[in-house]
């Protein structure tokens, strides 16, 4: 990996290229291993099961694997059989999670789901703030404990650039309320690259940190927009559901194309099924594993739930990736047309109302000219009377 730290012991001159292979035993990160049996050729190859590990690399790489560590092992024993999907929705670890699983959720176009970002930084920023608010009650303190939980978490799970940005926009958001400079939504996301680039600038041009910046611009861009049209049809609730995943879609789905050459629309309707049930899901794992470490028997409750919405959200992503999906070929002129024709499809979403703005400001004045012309009809009449 790209932090990835290696000394050579040997005084042969150090391959540029390290391969791991072969399952041995997971290492948290900041562990010191060492490697034995090497094979050397093109590349250094060292085999999984040959690693052995000889310490910390700090304290605080230490004290971050405990408390991963136990919080994992209350996850597991307060999800059961969903302790997998519990893990890697909470801490990021899917080492875990069924690999059959995980390709359901890139089948159904909801492989975003499982990164880690705002949604969860949501989750634990809501839960401090609920707590905070009971025993704080101080506003100013329970978002300063809430922002720093934030932060926390990220050094738990790991800085990746989903995390880094839902953070980085989270603490920009700050600053400016304490200073009185309240920043709209785009530049708080702008912001938020800068420091990004900043504090991780391999990670900017990586294609995770595409995605997260362009599903949040599209939400900011065209989630309003989805609302005002699908309230006429929709209760508010479904509405707004079906806006988020709709225009995380509509940032989202060029970069897909460019990409891969595909377009999975389905999933714009399991994203938006999904996403509640994983809400669901994730609350309850957080508050299982919580309460487990005081009071065990929870899990007795917490688990067989769990468990049922596991299967729920197999069922729904199943369900998604049963429907086809759009491919634009490998040429890169079919993948920019299809990308082109994503786009001018978007860009309905504000020409129908500018349209629909257009005509009833036309009218506007067509009434307007003809009531002025009543009007002055109105008083030459009474200044010249008829006989």
């Amino acid at each position: 990996g790209p932090n990835m730290r290696i000394r050579s012991d040997w005084k042969r001159p150090l391959f540029s290229q390290v391969m791991f292979s072969g399952a041995g035993a997971r290492f948290c990160a900041g562990s010191l291993i060492r490697a034995e049996s090497l094979r050397t050729g093109d590349f250094l190859w060292v085999d999984a099961s040959k690693l052995k590990w000889k310490g910390w690399a700090s304290g605080p790489a230490r004290f971050r694997a405990i408390v991963t560590g136990r919080f994992a092992e209350s996850i597991s024993i307060a999800a059961g059989k969903a302790g997998a999907l519990a893990q890697a929705l909470l801490l990021g670890v899917k080492d875990e999670l069924d690999s059959e699983f995980k390709e359901l959720f890139q089948a159904a176009g909801c492989a975003h789901l499982l990164a880690l970002s705002g949604q969860h930084l949501s989750i634990i920023c809501g839960l401090v703030s609920l707590l905070g608010r009971r025993i704080i009650r101080k506003e100013k303190m329970v978002r300063r404990l809430s922002l720093a939980f934030a932060w926390f978490f990220v050094w738990l799970a790991g800085p990746g650039p989903s995390l880094l940005r839902s953070v980085f926009m989270l603490s920009c958001a700050e600053i400016a309320r304490e200073m009185d400079r309240p920043q709209s939504g785009f530049a708080l996301l702008s912001l938020a690259s800068l420091l990004l680039a900043l504090f991780n600038p391999g990670s900017i041009n990586s294609l995770s940190s595409i995605y997260s910046f362009s599903a949040m611009a599209g939400l900011m861009a065209f989630s309003a927009r989805f609302l005002i049209i699908l309230r006429h049809w929709l209760p508010d609730s479904l509405a707004r559901a079906f806006s988020a995943s709709l225009a995380a879609v509509c940032g989202t789905a060029p970069v897909s194309l460019l990409t891969f050459g595909t377009f999975i629309p389905a999933g714009i309707f399991a994203a938006t099924a999904a996403a509640p049930v994983m809400l669901v899901f994730m609350w309850i794992a957080l508050a299982g594993a919580l309460l487990a470490i005081f009071l065990p028997v929870i899990v007795r409750i917490t688990a067989p739930l769990l468990e049922v919405l596991h299967s729920v959200l197999a069922w729904i992503l199943a369900s998604g990736a049963a429907f086809p999906i759009f491919k634009a070929g490998i040429a890169p002129i079919g993948r920019i047309l299809a990308s082109l024709l994503i786009v001018s499809l978007i860009a309905l979403i504000y020409a129908i109302p500018w349209v629909s703005w257009r005509k009833s400001r036309q009218k506007t004045k067509v009434l307007h000219q003809r009531t002025s012309f009543l009007g002055l009809k109105s008083m030459l009449i009474l200044l010249d009377p008829p006989e």
